[in-house]
C-alpha cells in the first residue's frame, strides 16, 4: 500500500513515526518553503493545499494523511476538487479520545488559523462540553526550527494559563508539531490528560501488514534543513 502525506513541515513526522513498523510506502511532502501555515489565510492553504494534493497523486497513492490540522480546514473544499481521493484526518478521532475520558472541560492548543476557524471548538460544543481555545502563534515554528529556548518559553506560558482553570482536565494537542513538547507540558499539567492529534495510524492500521515502511520525501523548501530534524524525531 502507499500513503500519502503533508504537513507544512516536521510536524506530521509524529504521524508517520507510527507506520514506521507497517509494510507500507509513505510519500512525505513537506512543505517548509512555505511554513507557517498557522497564519496564512484560508486561500492562500487552500492553494497550497490542492497544489500539494495533486503532486502527491502523481504517486499513486492509495489515500492521502492529512496531519496537519491547520491543512484541514481546507478538506471539504479539496473533497469537493478531488472526489475519488481517499483522505485521512484524525480530528474527530481525537475528539474520541478526549471525550472518552469524561472531561469538566477541554482546552485545545492550536495555530491561530485553526483557532479562528473554530475546528475543535464547534464539535467539543456540539458534543455538549465547553472548550478553551489557546491560539500558539509562534510554537509550530519553534518546533520546526528546533528553538528550544522558543519552545520552554511557550510551554511555561501556555501550562501556566491551563493551570489557572483548575476545571481543565483534558488538553488537545491541535496541531502535529506540538507532539514535541508533550513532555513538558505533561510535566507542567501533571493532573491534566493531555491527547495528540497524529494517531492517523489506528484508522488504517487493519489495512496494514507488518513490516518496515518505505518513504520517500518531497521538500519544498531547505532540504538538508529538513532531513536533520527527521533524523532527530524519526
Amino acid at each position: 500500500m502507499k500513503i500519502g502525506f503533508f504537513d507544512s513541515g516536521v510536524g506530521g513526522l509524529f504521524a508517520l513515526k507510527k507506520f514506521m513498523s507497517y509494510d507500507v510506502e509513505c510519500v512525505y511532502f513537506a512543505d517548509t518553503a512555505h511554513m507557517p501555515y498557522g497564519n496564512k489565510t484560508y486561500e492562500q492553504l487552500l492553494d497550497r493545499c490542492t497544489f500539494i494534493v495533486s503532486q502527491l497523486l502523481k504517486h499513486d497513492v492509495a489515500c492521502i494523511v492529512i496531519p496537519c490540522n491547520t491543512a484541514i480546514i481546507t478538506l471539504p473544499e479539496l473533497q469537493k476538487q478531488f472526489p475519488l481521493v481517499r483522505f485521512i484526518q484524525a480530528v474527530d478521532y481525537t475528539l474520541e479520545q478526549a471525550v472518552s475520558c469524561a472531561p469538566k472541560k477541554i482546552a485545545v492548543m492550536a495555530t491561530q488559523a485553526v483557532t479562528d476557524s473554530g475546528l475543535y471548538a464547534k464539535k467539543i460544543e456540539e458534543l455538549g462540553y465547553e472548550c478553551v481555545s489557546i491560539a500558539c502563534p509562534q510554537l509550530a515554528t519553534f518546533v520546526e526550527k528546533n528553538d528550544e529556548l522558543g519552545m520552554s518559553a511557550d510551554v511555561e506560558t501556555y501550562s501556566a494559563q491551563i493551570a489557572l482553570d483548575q476545571q481543565i482536565d483534558v488538553l488537545i494537542l491541535g496541531c502535529t508539531h506540538y507532539a514535541r513538547v508533550k513532555n513538558a507540558l505533561q510535566t507542567k499539567l501533571p493532573t491534566v490528560h493531555i491527547v495528540e492529534s497524529d494517531d492517523h495510524v489506528d484508522l488504517v492500521s487493519k489495512e496494514l501488514q507488518p513490516g518496515t515502511a518505505r518513504i520517500q520525501f518531497i521538500i519544498s523548501g531547505d532540504e538538508q534543513e529538513f532531513l536533520e530534524m527527521v533524523d532527530t524525531l524519526l
